[in-house]
């Protein structure tokens, strides 16, 4: 399976959504296939994959998260409340996927959390192939692995057998518009 389009999630372009196709930002309008070929990709794609992308989304940019959320997430409104469903995977695999916010600045992002059905003994091992090009360095406790990660949107990963949360950099996170 080919790599999906990205440069969607690292454009620029106004997103406010009128209800008229003829009203939307004419970028917007020429990203809106690229946005569902990812997102379609995301949710067919291999674990292994899936976890390769996510990652190496963050390792030289910042993503627009609202566009990557949009993607990864099943969610709805419900009587004025924003829900999440769960995450958009055809293979049932993950469980939940979170967008936690900052707790120093509620307006930023600072990691998302990945849970997944089963137990992965290949995941850590996945993740160091995906950060290799970075410098990085690991720390073992038990049953988890934590990787620190320097010169990258991703200040580090940690991760369990049945999870991974992607710890964001602050000092390099992009605000679009």
């Amino acid at each position: 399976m080919k790599n999906p389009p990205t440069d969607f999630l690292f454009s620029q372009f106004t997103e406010d959504w009128i209800g008229f196709e003829e009203e939307l930002d004419e970028n917007l309008i020429a990203y809106l296939p690229q946005r569902n070929e990812f997102g379609d990709y995301m949710f067919s794609c291999n674990l292994e994959d899936y976890f390769s992308q996510l990652v190496s989304l963050f390792l030289d940019r910042f993503p627009n998260i609202g566009r990557l959320f949009g993607t990864l997430v099943n969610s709805h409104y419900d009587n004025g409340e924003f829900v999440v469903d769960g995450a958009l995977r055809l293979s049932g695999d993950i469980k939940k996927i979170e967008f936690i916010v900052n707790e120093a600045n509620e307006e930023q992002i600072g990691a998302i959390q990945v849970d997944l059905v089963a137990v992965e003994p290949n995941l850590a091992l996945w993740i160091e192939k995906i950060i290799s090009p970075k410098s990085w360095q690991v720390s073992i406790s038990g049953m988890s692995k934590s990787y620190v990660i320097w010169d990258c949107p991703l200040s580090g990963i940690e991760v369990k057998e049945d999870s991974a949360k992607l710890l964001i950099n602050p000092e390099m996170i992009i605000e679009y518009d």
